[in-house]
């Protein structure tokens, strides 16, 4: 359990290396097409439109890469809107134990149900997480029926296999894109 304790204040002092602002002309057209593929995605499922209608912002993550045997870890890069505008740049990171065989690709995103929800995102804040989960090589939705403390995620799956019984953390990073 220790070594799980330094493992993860390693990422949380990593993840705390980021910069302060992106301009808007650094923005890659080609990357944030893919947040608006993976949007267009999520909003072909209808238990979803009510969330799109409903947030202050949402983040999106066109594809996340994760593995795992024992000890697992995922990464994915994408962006925040608000009001359908691109705010910012933020990427995804996620460090587990317990016992697992996992190797998955699939998108997210995050909806933010309060102004209060987002700034807490935008500040990095970290989500600690325990998650039992089978994912089979077939592309599926995963669905959580309500906002849990203002925030409502989902995942489609990509491709991948996998079974699992984690604890872990989620950490978020955001860098505005200032106009």
């Amino acid at each position: 359990m220790k070594n799980v304790l330094i493992i993860l204040s390693f990422v949380a002092v990593l993840l705390g290396c980021v910069n302060p602002n992106m301009p808007v002309s650094s923005v890659n057209e080609a990357d944030l097409e893919g947040a608006h593929k993976a949007v267009e995605a999520f909003q072909e499922v209808e238990a979803l439109l009510p969330y799109f209608k409903d947030a202050v912002a949402y983040a999106v993550y066109p594809v996340v890469v994760r593995g795992g045997a024992g000890v697992g870890a995922a990464y994915g890069s994408g962006w925040s809107f608000r009001q359908d505008t691109v705010d910012g740049k933020t990427r995804v990171f996620q460090v587990d134990i317990g016992p697992q065989l996992i190797l998955e690709s699939y998108r997210h995103i995050i909806f933010f149900q309060t102004e209060k929800a987002y700034q807490s995102f935008q500040h990095n804040k970290a989500e600690f997480s325990g998650q039992f989960n089978i994912a089979l090589v077939t592309i599926g939705t995963s669905i959580t029926p309500a906002y849990n403390q203002e925030v409502a995620a989902f995942s489609q799956l990509h491709v991948g296999a996998g079974i699992e019984a984690s604890v872990g953390a989620h950490s978020y990073t955001f860098t505005p894109v200032k106009n």
